[in-house]
C-alpha cells in the first residue's frame, strides 16, 4: 500500500472533523519518580514513528526501554505500585490522554476516569471544581489533587463559598507534561488527610533524560445558543517546553499562554413580584420558570470572563548520588480578565436597560417583576507564585522524601462596577497576602526479612498552614484600586499537623491486609472579621470581632484485606475513617453583595467520615477470542458522613443571608462498575467506560427538618463514562466518547423540582465527544476534534460548556542537543 492510501483514513478524518486538538507527543519521556504498574497490555504490531507512545496502558511513556536504563531509578515514599493502595485506583495514561481527549486545560483530563466531574464553566476557569461519586459538584475541599506529591489543592475553604477562586490549581500543571493520572476513591489510606474522603487524584509529570523541545497550538471555537441567545466563544493556547539532562543535572522550562472568551455563567433572571409603585415598562425578556416552578423573566448574560493567563514553570533536578535527588519547582502564573454582560431589555426608546433608580420594578406583558440586576463590569488581576523543594533517599530497602511547598497570592483583586450606567462606583475585593504552606515527611521501609510474612511499612508526618487576608474596598471609579472606605475585613489563620503508620503485610501468598492510622492535630487562630456599610442590621456589627482560638484532634484508623483468589481474579474489602477540619474561609471570611450577604461560621464542627468499600476484579486474556484484553471491575460503597459543611439561605430580616452551618448525618451508598477492553474484535481498537449508581440521602438535620430523608444536593444518582479509542495504522487515531449525568437536585428540601431551567444547581447532561490525530512526521503532529457534538444545553447552576471545536498542531523534537536548525526538523518532509 503507498504511502498516500495508507494515511487517508487519517487525512480524510481530520479535514472532515471541525477543529483539532494536538497533545504533544513525547518521544523518550522519563519522569522524576516512577510509574504506577497496572500491567502490560497483549503487545501491538504496528509500526508507529518514534514519537508515538505505544498502546499499552502499563508501560513506561515514551520510547526508552525502563529495563535499558544505565542510572537507577529514585524511587517515592509514596507507593509505587497499584497493589500498594488499599483502594479503587484508575489509571489514565498520556497516550489515552493523547488519543482520546479534547485538553485545552488540565482540568479537561479527566474526563473519562469513572464518576469523574470536572465543573469548568468555560475553558479555562481558574476555579473549575472536581467531584467524585459522594462529593457534590461545588466542594473543592473534598477531593485531593496532587502533581508529582505537591499540593494543588486549595484547601482555603469550600468553593460554595465565593470570591476566593477555590479550585485547585490546575494551571501550575500544562496539559502536555503529564505523563500518566491515577485517581485512588475514598478515604482508605493513611497517607493522606481527611480531604480524601471523595479521592486523591495525582498527576504524574515528565523530567527529560535528553534534550527536549515541545511546542503546541492549538484553538477552539464555541457555539452558545441559550434563551435568544446565539454567539460564538473563541479560546487558545499556545505551549513551549524546553528541557535537558547534562551529566547529574537536568531541568524543564515551560512557558503557557491561555486566551479564553468564556461562554455566559450567569443569566439575569427576575422573580413575579406585587407591584410597588411606578415600574418601567420593557420588552425582550423571556419568560421562564425558576427551579422552584415561579414565573420569571430571563433579562440577559452575566459575567463572561474574557481570561488571558500566562504561567512560566521551572523544574529543577539535581542527582546528588546514584539513590538521592533534590528537585526545586517554581511556577509564577498571572490572570487578567474583564467581565461582560448583555441586557435583553428594551425601553420604550428600545435602548438597552441595564439597572433602574432605586431598584424600581419593571414591567412587561402585563406583569411586574423585581429590579434587574447583575448588569455590571467586572475587571480581576492576579499574580500567584507556587514553589516546591523536595529531597529524596532511596536505599532500596529503606527510602524517604521530605516534600515542602508554597503558594502565595502576590496580588488578588477583583473589581466590580456598582450600577452599570447609574454610578461609576464599584466593590474591589482584596486577596492579596493570602497563603498557604504545606511539609510532608515520609518514609517507606521494605525489610528483606520474613516477619510471618513479607511487610511494607509506610510512616511520615505532615504539617500545614493556611491564612487568610482579604479586604473588600469601596472606590469611587471603577476599576481603580484607590478606595474611599472599607466595606469588609476577613483574617484568619488554620495549622494542622499529623502522623501516620501504614502497613502492608503479606501473611499469605493470596491474601494481604493493609493496617494504617493517621493522627491529626488542627489549630485555628487569628480570627477577625469587620463588616461595614449598610448590613448592620443583620447584626454584622462594625467593630471588628475577634475569635477565640480553636483546637481539635481527630484519629482515623484504616483496614483493608485483599483476597487473589486466583491469577487474574482479585476480592478487596476497605475501611476507613476521616476527618476534615473546616477552612479558615468557612470560619471567618464575612462578605456583603447588594444582592445579600454570605457569613463564615467559626463554629463549624469537624466533617466526620466512615466508609466502606468491597471491589472485585477479574482478567480475562484473549476473551472470546475476539478482545486480546478486558479487565471488568465491580465496587460496592457505602459512606456515612457527620457535620457536613454545607450552605443554607435564611431571609428572617427581608435580606438573604447566606451562612455555613452543619448537617446532623447523611448517607451514600452505591455501585460502581468499570471495565477496560484492548483490541475489542480487531487490533488497536480499545475501550474504556464506566456506570455508577448512588443514593446519597439526609439522615438528620436539627437546623431544616424538612430535608430529613430528601437527597444529599447536587450528586446526580447516575453517572456514566465511556471512550474508544482506534488506531487503523501508525499515522492516525480515531476515538468517539460519551459522559453522562442524571439530575440533581441543589437544595436541601428538594424543592428545586424544575431541573431542566437556568440555575439548576445539576442538570442532566450527554455528551457525545470525537477525537482525530494524524501523526505528520516524527516531529509533527495535527489533531481535530469536537466536543458536546449534540450540543446538550446543561448546567451546574452556572451555565457550561456547549459544542466546541478544536484545531491544534504540536512540535515535539527528542534527541541529542541540535547543533543547526535544520537538526530540529523544523520543515515536515525537509
Amino acid at each position: 500500500m503507498s504511502l498516500v492510501h495508507r494515511r487517508a483514513p487519517c487525512a480524510l478524518a481530520s479535514l472532515l472533523a471541525a477543529t483539532a486538538l494536538a497533545t504533544p507527543s513525547f518521544s523518550h519521556a522519563q519522569q522524576s519518580l516512577p510509574t504506577i504498574d497496572i500491567g502490560s497490555a497483549r503487545a501491538r504490531n504496528h509500526a508507529r514513528p518514534a514519537s508515538v507512545p505505544t498502546s499499552s496502558s502499563g508501560s513506561t511513556t515514551g520510547d526508552v526501554d525502563p529495563a535499558n536504563r544505565t542510572e537507577k531509578p529514585v524511587r517515592s515514599a509514596m507507593p509505587d505500585k497499584i497493589e500498594n493502595f488499599p483502594a479503587v485506583v484508575s489509571t489514565f495514561t498520556r497516550q489515552q490522554l493523547r488519543t482520546s481527549v479534547n485538553a485545552m486545560t488540565t482540568a479537561e483530563t479527566l474526563r473519562y476516569m469513572p464518576s469523574i466531574f470536572v465543573l469548568e464553566r468555560y475553558i479555562g476557569d481558574p476555579s473549575a471544581q472536581v467531584s467524585t461519586r459522594t462529593t457534590a459538584n461545588n466542594t473543592n475541599a473534598e477531593v485531593l489533587v496532587y502533581a508529582d506529591n505537591v499540593l494543588l489543592s486549595n484547601l482555603l475553604g469550600n468553593a460554595s463559598v465565593e470570591s476566593i477562586p477555590l479550585g485547585p490549581r490546575w494551571m501550575m500543571v500544562s496539559p502536555f507534561e503529564i505523563d500518566r493520572i491515577d485517581v485512588m476513591y475514598g478515604p482508605f489510606s493513611a497517607l493522606y488527610p481527611g480531604n480524601s474522603h471523595g479521592g486523591v487524584v495525582t498527576f504524574t509529570t515528565r523530567m527529560p533524560q535528553k534534550f527536549e523541545l515541545h511546542a503546541s497550538g492549538l484553538g477552539s471555537m464555541q457555539t452558545f445558543g441559550r434563551y435568544g441567545l446565539n454567539d460564538v466563544f473563541p479560546a487558545g493556547r499556545t505551549s513551549v517546553g524546553l528541557g535537558n539532562k547534562v551529566n547529574d543535572f537536568s531541568f524543564w522550562l515551560t512557558y503557557d499562554y491561555l486566551g479564553s472568551q468564556g461562554n455566559p455563567m450567569y443569566f439575569g433572571t427576575n422573580l413575579l413580584a406585587a407591584p410597588r409603585g411606578a415600574s418601567l415598562p420593557v420588552a425582550g425578556g423571556v419568560a421562564d420558570l425558576d427551579p422552584q416552578g415561579r414565573p420569571r423573566i430571563v433579562t440577559g448574560t452575566f459575567v463572561q470572563d474574557n481570561t488571558r493567563q500566562q504561567l512560566a514553570k521551572g523544574k529543577f533536578v539535581y542527582d546528588l548520588g546514584p539513590s538521592t535527588r533534590a528537585t526545586y519547582l517554581a511556577g509564577l502564573w498571572t490572570n487578567l480578565s474583564d467581565y461582560g454582560f448583555d441586557s435583553f431589555l428594551r425601553n420604550a426608546a428600545g435602548f438597552p436597560v441595564y439597572n433602574t433608580p432605586n431598584q424600581q420594578q419593571i414591567a412587561m406583558g402585563g406583569l411586574t417583576f423585581n429590579a434587574p440586576a447583575g448588569f455590571s463590569p467586572g475587571h480581576a488581576n492576579a499574580t500567584h507564585l507556587m514553589q516546591a523543594l523536595s529531597f529524596k533517599h532511596d536505599t532500596g530497602a529503606f527510602n524517604f522524601e521530605i516534600v515542602g511547598t508554597g503558594y502565595d497570592f502576590l496580588r488578588d483583586n477583583s473589581n466590580f462596577q456598582s450600577s452599570y450606567g447609574l454610578s461609576l462606583s464599584g466593590r474591589n475585593t482584596i486577596n492579596s497576602g493570602t497563603y498557604w504552606r504545606t511539609v510532608d515527611a515520609r518514609a517507606n521501609w521494605r525489610p528483606e526479612y520474613d516477619m510471618f510474612g513479607k511487610h511494607e511499612v509506610s510512616f511520615g508526618a505532615h504539617a500545614d498552614v493556611y491564612s487568610l487576608g482579604q479586604m473588600q474596598t469601596n472606590v469611587p471609579v471603577f476599576p481603580g484600586n484607590f478606595y474611599t472606605s472599607v466595606q469588609a475585613i476577613n483574617y484568619g489563620k488554620t495549622q494542622t499537623q499529623g502522623v501516620y503508620f501504614q502497613d502492608i503485610w503479606q501473611f499469605h501468598p493470596q491474601l494481604r491486609l493493609f493496617l494504617g492510622a493517621r493522627g491529626e492535630f488542627w489549630h485555628a487562630s487569628g480570627g477577625m472579621n469587620q463588616t461595614l456599610g449598610t448590613r448592620n442590621s443583620l447584626g454584622i456589627v462594625s467593630a471588628p470581632n475577634y475569635f477565640a482560638g480553636s483546637d481539635k484532634g481527630a484519629f482515623s484508623p484504616k483496614a483493608a484485606i485483599e483476597f487473589r483468589v486466583t491469577e487474574d481474579f482479585t476480592l478487596r474489602g476497605s475501611m476507613g475513617r476521616a476527618y476534615r477540619f473546616p477552612g479558615v474561609n468557612e470560619l471567618f471570611r464575612n462578605i456583603a453583595s447588594p444582592t445579600g450577604v454570605n457569613v463564615g461560621n467559626p463554629n463549624l464542627q469537624t466533617e466526620v467520615f466512615t466508609a466502606y468499600d468491597v471491589t472485585g476484579e477479574y482478567t480475562f486474556r484473549n476473551l472470546f477470542g475476539a478482545i486480546g484484553y478486558a479487565k471488568p471491575r465491580i465496587s460496592l460503597f457505602n459512606t456515612d458522613r457527620w457535620n457536613a459543611i454545607f450552605s443554607q439561605t435564611g431571609f428572617a430580616t427581608g435580606i438573604p443571608v447566606t451562612q455555613l452551618s452543619n448537617i446532623g448525618k447523611a448517607n451514600f451508598r452505591g455501585v460502581e462498575g468499570a471495565v477496560e477492553m484492548r483490541d475489542v474484535a480487531v487490533e488497536g481498537l480499545d475501550f474504556l467506560g464506566s456506570l455508577t449508581l448512588v443514593d446519597a440521602k439526609i439522615l438528620s438535620n436539627w437546623q431544616n427538618p424538612l430535608s430529613i430523608g430528601m437527597q444529599y444536593p447536587r450528586i446526580p444518582p447516575v453517572r456514566a463514562r465511556a471512550v474508544a479509542s482506534y488506531r487503523p495504522n501508525a499515522d492516525c487515531s480515531l476515538s468517539l466518547g460519551m459522559t453522562y449525568g442524571s439530575a440533581a437536585y441543589g437544595n436541601l428540601t428538594n424543592d428545586d423540582y424544575i431541573r431542566t431551567t437556568f440555575g439548576s444547581a445539576s442538570t442532566a447532561y450527554l455528551f457525545i465527544d470525537a477525537k482525530a490525530n494524524y501523526y505528520i512526521t516524527k516531529e509533527w503532529t495535527l489533531s481535530a476534534g469536537v466536543n458536546n457534538i449534540g450540543n446538550y444545553k446543561a448546567n451546574a447552576f452556572h451555565n457550561l460548556p456547549q459544542r466546541t471545536y478544536f484545531l491544534g498542531l504540536n512540535y515535539d523534537f527528542v534527541g541529542e542537543a541540535p547543533r543547526t536548525l535544520s537538526d530540529l526538523h523544523l520543515i515536515p518532509g525537509g
